[in-house]
């Protein structure tokens, strides 16, 4: 049998085998193909922006973030969640909680359900929360920031938690995020001691970084993903006009508008020798969807979007501040890079220059501060045995104070046998109260007492509320009474003031406890506090203030209104303070109250003995707010709306009284009644 190969072939044969096209895959095929390319960078593209625009969100810059509001007003409430306060807010891009823990000034608590607190919070192996009522060493700063962030949904999270924030160090107490600054044009401001680095302003919240949150929110992801893939192959698509103008161009210069092969040569409608395709064939949507030109700028996009966010992290953490070498050995115990930097000639009592950054507030600190403060014995030890000055540092945090600061007694016993007696220990008696008993006690004996400094450990125990310190404190006087200062009175009122303006009038007695013990106050201290505590509406304290002596000067029972406790007229009007007394516009403090409608303090004047029937200009007080009542009523008549009468119910309530008081007050004039029937 002959061959195939062996057949001779005609002319008219022979240009059939010319253009038949080369074997190859279909052009639908490799349609699909770089349609699904499209489809997974279009994908990554949606993946890697929505990251990058929650990030840019959270670092927008927010001096004060998150405790007050982001753009403005928060939207959210506060609510109670089983022993905390939740309050919540959101801007275009980010949406933050801040847990506290329930406050007993603010809301009664729930005596059936104690405080839960949660693995972040740093009190939460303790066996009991204590009330607010508890000595200051006992309480814990539970606090935390959750934030969430992306657009259109959010799509990631992180919880920053307060912990010890005097010795924290950046991104210490973030779960779900990095430690960052929120975004602002970089200014310059100093190099960061033993780094090449720029510091750079403002740093957010005090002192505190801000967090840029990583954890994944996967339906929030999943939304984003998608919805910025479809805005990334809207923003792409004008790049297929490329394509389009490129097969013109082709057919113009009689070239395959696929391949760009030369068609010399080839019979008109002849397909390409090349590809194979028709010169006629039109060019489909799925072609123009994959073209090279917006596969191309969707991965130069990807590139540009995975760099923007690598250059965005870098760039804000490399702006966080951070401490010098041996501050930051001593900061996380680590004895091996602080005998290796002793030994490299560091000064071992160098003191942290800072007068702005993360650590402004601990300018003056010592590594052996740092090391006390964040409970490393064995740095502490270490420096110590090296010859850290046990008492160098500024009077904000010494390394005593430190060591007290974070619970650390073991420390704090350890330097107090190490270093020279205290002396007069001003430093060290603001922190007092959050010693133990037995180290307070040694501190105490330490302490070389006279007058100045033993008023301000008092007023350190006040202000703690802490009365068993404060025995301990005047114990120390011997037989001679300790004098109290303006500002052991002033702390007193602010806590008695707390308590006696929260939801259930309790009485804490602080003013009282302090004033009944041995103590000696001037007349002007005393006076003083009581026109502080009229003002502020503590009854209690004007009570105790009283029975010591203090004198009232002006019109007190005005100021009783101002300070917004009723409850003071009866205190004032027993002390013998003139009930109808006037001030300089020559109005009754009961005429004041009506004016001001307060139907509580109309009702406290009378019962006091006021007199219903004094006039201002000609009017009554029940005239005066008759009068002014009758006169809104016929403007919102002209005018739908004019504003309407404030409190129409007190309104109508003080005038029932006053006109009440009014009839007694003409019949017992007139003897109709008994004189002391009111």
């Amino acid at each position: 049998m002959e061959s195939v190969v062996d057949q001779p072939v005609d002319d008219q044969h022979r240009g059939s085998i010319l253009v038949c096209p080369p074997a190859g895959p279909p052009a639908n095929d490799d349609a699909m193909r770089r349609a699904a390319v499209m489809l997974v960078l279009l994908l990554a593209l949606g993946l890697s922006t929505s990251p990058l625009i929650a990030w840019a969100g959270a670092l927008v810059d927010r001096t004060n973030w998150p405790d007050t509001p982001l753009t403005g007003a928060p939207t959210g409430t506060r609510t109670e969640l089983r022993g905390w306060l939740v309050e919540m807010g959101r801007d275009p891009t980010l949406t933050w909680r801040t847990f506290k823990a329930l406050d007993l000034w603010v809301q009664p608590p729930d005596l059936e359900a104690p405080t839960e607190l949660p693995a972040w919070s740093v009190g939460h192996d303790l066996p009991d929360q204590p009330g607010p009522f508890a000595p200051a060493r006992e309480r814990t700063r539970d606090v935390a920031w959750e934030v969430s962030a992306g657009w259109p949904m959010r799509c990631v999270r992180a919880v920053r938690s307060a912990g010890p924030s005097e010795f924290a160090l950046p991104g210490e107490f973030v779960r779900g995020g990095v430690a960052a600054m929120a975004f602002d044009w970089p200014i310059p401001t100093g190099f960061v001691d033993g780094y090449n680095q720029i510091l750079i302003e403002p740093w957010p919240n005090g002192g505190l970084a801000a967090v840029v949150p990583v954890r994944p929110i996967i339906g929030g992801l999943v939304v984003n993903t998608v919805v910025l893939a479809l805005g990334w192959g809207v923003a792409l698509s004008p790049l297929v006009a490329l394509r389009a103008a490129r097969r013109w161009r082709r057919g113009r210069k009689n070239r395959c508008a696929r391949c760009g092969h030369s068609r010399e040569g080839l019979p008109t409608g002849a397909p390409c020798a090349e590809c194979g395709r028709d010169p006629h064939e039109r060019t489909t949507l799925a072609e123009l969807l994959t073209a090279r030109a917006p596969m191309c700028g969707a991965v130069l996009a990807l590139v540009l979007v995975l760099a923007s966010s690598a250059a965005l992290l870098t760039h804000r953490w490399m702006a966080v501040d951070r401490l010098p070498p041996l501050h930051h050995a001593a900061a996380v115990g680590d004895v091996e890079a602080i005998e290796r930097l002793l030994a490299g000639g560091a000064d071992i009592d160098s003191l942290l220059r800072r007068n702005d950054g993360a650590f402004a507030r601990m300018r003056g600190t010592t590594a052996l501060a740092w090391a006390a403060g964040r409970g490393h014995v064995d740095a502490v030890t270490a420096l110590l045995d090296a010859g850290a000055d046990r008492v160098a540092g500024s009077s904000f945090a010494t390394p005593l104070q430190a060591a007290i600061r974070g619970g650390h007694e073991r420390i704090a016993f350890a330097l107090l046998d190490a270093q020279p007696p205290i002396g007069d220990g001003v430093e060290v008696l603001r922190d007092l109260p959050l010693a133990g008993d037995g180290l307070r006690a040694r501190i105490i004996e330490s302490v070389a007492w006279f007058d100045m400094n033993r008023s301000m450990a008092c007023a350190s125990a006040v202000r703690a509320a802490d009365l068993a310190l404060l025995d301990a404190l005047l114990e120390t006087a011997g037989a001679s009474p300790v004098p109290l200062n303006w500002h052991v009175l002033s702390d007193a009122l602010i806590f008695d003031g707390r308590a006696w303006h929260g939801p259930w009038r309790h009485d804490m007695g602080v003013t009282a406890s302090v004033l009944a013990r041995d103590v000696t106050c001037t007349q002007s201290v005393l006076d003083v506090a009581i026109q502080s505590a009229l003002q502020e509406g503590v009854t209690p304290a004007v009570a105790a203030l009283l029975r010591a002596g203090a004198n009232l000067d002006g019109t007190p029972m005005h100021a009783a209104i101002d300070g917004g406790d009723p409850t003071m007229v009866a205190v004032l009007a027993d002390a013998g303070v003139p009930v109808d007394a006037t001030d300089s516009g020559a109005r009754t403090a009961l005429w004041r109250s009506a004016e001001l409608v307060r139907p509580g303090f109309v009702r406290a004047f009378l019962d006091a003995g006021a007199d219903p029937t004094f006039e201002v200009a000609g009017e009554t007080a029940a005239q005066m707010l008759a009068r002014v009542r009758d006169q809104a009523t016929a403007d919102r008549a002209k005018d739908s709306e004019g504003a309407p009468t404030a409190r129409p119910d007190d309104v109508q309530r003080i005038l029932d009284l006053l006109q009440a008081a009014e009839a007694k007050w003409h019949a017992r004039e007139q003897g109709h009644t008994n004189p002391g029937d009111r």
